[in-house]
């Protein structure tokens, strides 16, 4: 589309380029749903405040870790919240899920070594609270810019991203600007990231509450048509998508179409592999990178220099991920399933270059950087992951379905936020060192790779087949 011009205005120009109608109540729609996930992500910045936390209150490694793990899988558990949006709407849920997180969350840091239990229920609650906002932010973007499904899932998933960084830059401006003496900081962060997350929660609520009162737009009347549809290329899941409308499936009827679509289960395991590769270094950034050089003295130094960098690769990798598979499809070069594994594919790289840095173990500051670079790097593997599996389940099961399809899907993360660090932690500790760790997560990502890729090939001609066939004879059953 041309550029805005004195006889189109800019919403008009963003219509045309989207191909479906902006409005000031949609962008204000998009806006909310991006502040909120601005303040979703902090439980991936916990490892921040673990030492603190740790000298403070007397906890273990392991009771850290399974801290850490429960709050994650808070954060990755979105079943629960995927039914309740399908079923009353994005806007409940998100006043739920601020209300969860902001009363367990401030709490929290008032629990001491002595309450652990507490803390644990209190952190995990709010972990549920974060994952209910973004996977009903993430839901509204869908259905606002529905023509663009990566692009919709890159800009929330961005925001989520980017806060890790945020959460980083508050810790760490706090701790320079305040006088607290550690290592009792970690409970006055706490309580500021709080109020952070009830600002940032507030305005995108009202935000979308007002845009879903503005906007007005009516959905377009499906067009018959007796063309068939071009299937010289494999690459027919634009086609096959746009042929009919996905009605809103009940409960037991999207779990009865997921349990037995080989291809769902294939998605869940690649999301898993993909959660987990960049889980690995949330959860065991400070570890990683202790037992690598072998220096626990200045290892916080480079942990807040390197978290930044990362989160900052996690939205890169979102943006990226979204504009490039939107591109892909569209332009019939390849599916979404395909972008996947290519994207699973260059994880695993990454992932067999970390593993040979820390099995040849070298000395040199050259090879300090180059590791320092790879874990930061992972980032945008995992940015990519928060994009395109979204996208591609919205695609495949409908956008009127896609809470309770993406929270089952989401039982991979939530399952990878469970095991990984506490598994990643006991092996390392057994093994001294992460090496076979990284080992056994490339290993898992280019088997979820080939699955992935191959089903979505078979799902993709089994799709242009029917519409086909729909075209020539008409639905079944009519």
């Amino acid at each position: 589309p041309p550029p805005p011009s004195a006889t189109m205005g800019l919403l008009e120009w963003l219509s045309a380029r989207a191909g479906t109608e902006i409005t000031v109540g949609s962008l204000l729609v998009l806006g909310g749903s991006m502040c909120m996930a601005l303040m979703c992500g902090t439980p991936n910045a916990f490892n921040l405040i673990s030492d603190s936390l740790q000298q403070d209150t007397g906890i273990s490694d392991t009771q850290l870790s399974v801290l850490t793990a429960l709050g994650l899988v808070g954060l990755y558990f979105t079943w629960p919240a995927g039914v309740l949006i399908d079923r009353f709407d994005a806007l409940p849920v998100m006043i739920g899920g601020a209300l969860m997180t902001v009363l367990c969350l401030i709490p929290m840091a008032f629990t001491t070594g002595s309450t652990y239990v507490l803390m644990v229920i209190l952190f995990c609650i709010a972990g549920f609270g974060q994952g209910a906002i973004f996977v009903a932010a993430m839901g509204s973007a869908l259905k606002t810019l529905d023509t663009l499904p990566g692009t919709a899932v890159a800009l929330v998933g961005t925001c989520m991203s980017l806060s890790m960084g945020l959460s980083s830059m508050l810790v760490t401006n706090y701790k320079k600007i305040s006088n607290c003496t550690e290592p009792h900081c970690w409970s006055n962060c706490v309580i500021l990231e709080g109020i952070a997350i009830a600002v940032c929660f507030s305005i995108g609520i009202v935000a979308t509450f007002f845009g879903h009162r503005l906007h007005r737009s009516t959905p377009d009347e499906p067009k018959l048509t007796s063309e068939v549809p071009d299937v010289s290329s494999v690459n027919g899941e634009e086609v096959a998508l746009k042929s009919a409308s996905q009605p809103q499936m009940s409960w037991k009827h999207s779990a009865t179409t997921a349990a037995l679509d080989p291809f769902f289960w294939a998605l869940t395991v690649a999301y898993f592999s993909g959660i987990s590769y960049g889980l690995l270094t949330v959860s065991q950034l400070t570890d990683i990178w202790g037992e690598y050089t072998n220096d626990a003295e200045d290892r916080s130094e480079w942990v807040n220099f390197m978290f930044p960098l990362f989160s900052l690769c996690v939205a890169v990798g979102n943006l990226v991920a979204g504009w490039a598979s939107d591109f892909a499809v569209r332009s019939r070069i390849a599916t979404r399933a395909t972008c996947i594994g290519v994207m699973l594919y260059g994880c695993a790289g990454i992932q067999a270059l970390l593993c040979l840095l820390s099995w040849i173990d070298p000395d040199s500051v050259y090879t300090d950087v180059l590791f320092a670079g790879l874990v930061v790097i992972v980032g945008s593997g995992m940015g990519a992951s928060f994009t395109l599996f979204p996208a591609l389940v919205g695609e495949t099961y409908g956008h009127m379905n896609f809470g309770v399809f993406f929270g089952y899907l989401q039982v991979g993360s939530a399952t990878a936020s469970l095991v990984v660090p506490v598994a990643a932690q006991g092996i390392a500790s057994s093994l001294d060192g992460f090496t076979i760790v990284f080992g056994l997560l490339c290993g898992i990502l280019l088997l979820s790779a080939t699955a992935v890729t191959a089903l979505g090939m078979r799902k993709t001609r089994m799709e242009v087949q029917k519409t086909i066939d729909d075209v020539a004879y008409g639905p079944i059953g009519e």
